[in-house]
């Protein structure tokens, strides 16, 4: 699959998901909690991962709030880590505030 295709299958899984994704986003927001702090914003996007087809490993690095991936959905390949739950909480708010 070309750079081009695979932007567009991307882009359509996405647009495909976005009910979803904004309810992910919401019910974070609903969640008060502060950094390094967050269980239950954590244990959501874990949940939402393994539901996907991740298999995960919780609680690394003596943080109860970090996980990593262990095993990737079949069919894709990645060496990188999974973050911990507040930098994809970030990255999450961070995206709700661009204009568009």
């Amino acid at each position: 699959m070309d750079i081009v295709a695979a932007k567009k299958a991307i882009t359509a899984l996405i647009a495909g998901k976005q009910g979803e994704i904004a309810a992910i986003v919401e019910e974070l927001y609903r969640f008060p909690e502060t950094g390094l702090q967050e269980f239950k914003s954590a244990a959501l996007l874990a949940d939402i991962l393994e539901r996907e087809g991740f298999s995960l490993e919780r609680g690394i690095a003596e943080m109860a709030t970090a996980f990593r991936k262990s095993v990737m959905p079949a069919g894709t390949t990645s060496s990188r880590p999974l973050r911990s739950a507040p930098p994809l909480r970030c990255a999450m708010r961070c995206q709700r505030m661009l204009p568009g």
